[in-house]
């Protein structure tokens, strides 16, 4: 997400915050309702379409609309097999651990299964059919510590205007863990907003009904998806509508950037941790130490300085020059103190040691152009 544009939004939801909530517009109702569901809905009513109905009256649009009634079709088909639409509420409830891939399955099944009541009971009715945002809506009112609500129109706009590009699909190809990962990126964001959480916290203050605490940020999530298009808190702000195959794209580079800052710090790793076997050999190793060379034998060391030594060997005319780390890595020179096991522990990265620093500005270099994508 574009932190930028994020901070943005999040001035032009403060600044109309008394607005979104005055008594006309009351978007605090979203909070209200969520309480009283809570308080209302229950799986166990020997009369399960009597609570579904006291619930719907709840949800007030947040699930139907004029025109598109699924929460109230299943109140439909409670009538006729309340087992039946229990027995779906209560697989789509199960435990999943967090897996939004089985909550995913799980929500395909229910809707899979409000098909066949629908074609038993109200063929043909477009209005009473539940689809993604719906079976998620039902998801959210029963945890909305763990879920979120979606609106597509709204969810979309957002995503364009703060530049998540990744695409969470539709219909039986809808991604939840794609949806809900700019979610949980827009909640961690608003939490480093402690004008935000301010504003947020002053929704409870006066209040004469009870609101949902909403501790998990999820429904000012919602909230603030929902009021960047509604309240056109994206005014302002510069964005495109980038298509599918723009995305795409998108999504490539991202993974490029992603596997070349991998590449880069491995590269500043290894070179930071040569540098400091580097230091260490040299903290230890004098001119005038003993040194083991497999081939010549013990020798005196005669010069030294961060990247080469010289030994001077019996019966040999002149001091021999080696490359300081990657002798020592490669086992040629030995020094027969307890650095040896340092040195054995690293000995493939030492004997690489004159490539590391070009190792990491060549990354460094191709990390560059996609410094952006991170």
């Amino acid at each position: 997400m574009n932190a930028s544009r994020l901070q943005q939004l999040f001035a032009h939801y403060i600044d109309k915050f008394e607005y979104i909530n005055n008594p006309e517009l009351n978007e605090n109702y979203k909070w209200e309702i969520v309480k009283q569901y809570q308080e209302i809905f229950n799986l166990d009513a020997p009369d399960l379409a009597g609570m579904l109905t006291e619930a719907w009256r709840i949800t007030s649009n947040l699930i139907d609309s004029q025109f598109q009634q699924p929460f109230y079709a299943l109140i439909a088909y409670a009538r006729e097999e309340p087992e039946t639409v229990r027995t779906m509420f209560r697989d789509l409830f199960a435990d999943d651990d967090g897996n939004l891939k089985i909550r995913q399955q799980k929500i395909s099944a229910f809707i899979a299964k409000s098909e066949e009541l629908k074609e038993k009971y109200a063929p043909g009715s477009w209005r009473y059919t539940n689809d993604q945002r719906s079976v998620m809506s039902y998801l959210f009112f029963h945890d909305p510590e763990a879920n979120y609500l979606f609106k597509s129109t709204e969810a979309h706009e957002f995503a364009d205007c703060v530049e998540f590009l990744e695409d969470w699909g539709a219909g039986a190809n809808f991604k939840l863990d794609i949806y809900y990962r700019m979610c949980d990126e827009l909640v961690e964001a608003m939490r480093q907003c402690p004008a935000l959480m301010a504003t947020n916290a002053s929704r409870y203050e006066n209040e004469e009904k009870d609101l949902y605490d909403d501790s998990n940020l999820h429904l000012l999530a919602f909230d603030m998806i929902y009021s960047s298009q509604v309240y056109h808190l994206c005014d302002g702000i510069s964005y495109s509508h980038p298509n599918s195959a723009e995305k795409k794209l998108y999504r490539e580079r991202i993974e490029k950037a992603g596997q070349l800052k991998d590449a880069y710090d491995q590269a500043r790793a290894d070179f930071e941790k040569v540098e400091r076997i580097r230091h260490l050999v040299l903290e230890h190793l004098h001119v005038g130490d003993t040194v083991l060379h497999k081939s010549f034998g013990q020798g005196e060391v005669t010069a030294i300085d961060g990247q080469n030594v010289a030994v001077q060997f019996p019966g040999q005319p002149a001091p021999k020059k080696f490359m300081l780390l990657p002798s020592l890595g490669g086992g040629f020179i030995s020094l027969g103190t307890p650095d040896d096991q340092i040195i054995k522990e690293n000995a493939k990265l030492l004997q690489m040691d004159s490539a590391l620093n070009r190792r990491l500005k060549s990354a460094e270099k191709a990390l560059l152009p996609y410094q952006q994508y991170l």
